[in-house]
């Protein structure tokens, strides 16, 4: 007890000293307990963490039931936020057409002869050739002619990818000639390069055309499917905890 004096005496005056309560589910403890012992909360807490829901601690009556309001058809991807080109089709469809773009080698059939057309072009990213086809300019009209053309990645050819062109199919002008389907040695790194030979060939007199190389930037199809692999992974989270905030009883 401690004594203030004043002009009539001393007084006493007395202290209290606070005692913080907190209140927890069904019970109370003081601030800085850790007592749980009147908690039915149906989540486990340890050391900071959090475990999983646990159903079975709780009764019956007093358990909340929910409905997933988000998209489930393709849950969990990103199918509903994006769409490729056609507006219509799964994301899954959209990084397979990604970074394609066609190159254009102009070529005066006359001047063909076997060997290079194109030698050691380098793209300057990682690619991937995907086919070849040659679009007629000016007509062949003497007969007999041919050449096969072919890709090359530095010094190795592709599997598939030969480009027949003769006297027959070069004509009329817009003619296209397909390649053969390219199958594999077809990709590259940011440093390869790439050639067009040609070979079993009997000279042209006249006739050009248009080489059309489709080729895909792998660099940025493989940023895109980077991209759309995060968001997927943000859906899954965002799911978990819609699902988490539904348990309970938030109406999302």
């Amino acid at each position: 007890m401690r004594r203030e004096v004043s002009d009539d005496g001393p007084t006493p005056r007395r202290e209290f000293r606070r005692e913080s309560i907190t209140r927890v589910c069904g019970g109370f403890r003081r601030r800085g307990e850790m007592a749980m012992a009147n908690c039915t909360h149906p989540v486990v807490r340890s050391k900071g963490s959090v475990t999983a829901y646990d159903t079975a601690s709780v009764a019956a009556s007093s358990r909340v039931t929910f409905t997933q309001t988000y998209d489930t058809a393709t849950s969990p991807t990103v199918g509903a936020l994006i769409t490729d080109s056609t507006g219509g089709a799964a994301a899954a469809a959209i990084a397979a057409g990604v970074g394609i773009s066609v190159v254009s080698l102009p070529i005066n059939l006359a001047s063909v002869a076997d060997g290079d057309v194109l030698t050691a072009f380098t793209p300057g990213f990682k690619f991937k050739i995907l086919s070849l086809a040659f679009a007629v300019t000016v007509p062949v009209t003497t007969g007999s002619k041919a050449t096969t053309l072919n890709m090359e990645i530095g010094t190795t050819n592709l599997t598939g990818g030969a480009l027949a062109l003769t006297s027959a199919n070069c004509t009329p002008i817009g003619a296209v000639v397909a390649a053969s389907a390219v199958t594999a040695a077809n990709t590259g790194s940011a440093a390869a390069t790439v050639s067009v030979e040609a070979s079993s060939t009997t000279a042209f007199v006249e006739g050009a055309g248009v080489l059309l190389v489709t080729i895909q930037n792998m660099d940025t199809a493989d940023a895109f499917a980077t991209l759309l692999s995060e968001a997927t992974a943000s859906k899954k989270v965002a799911n978990a905890l819609i699902d988490t905030a539904q348990a309970f009883g938030y109406a999302l």
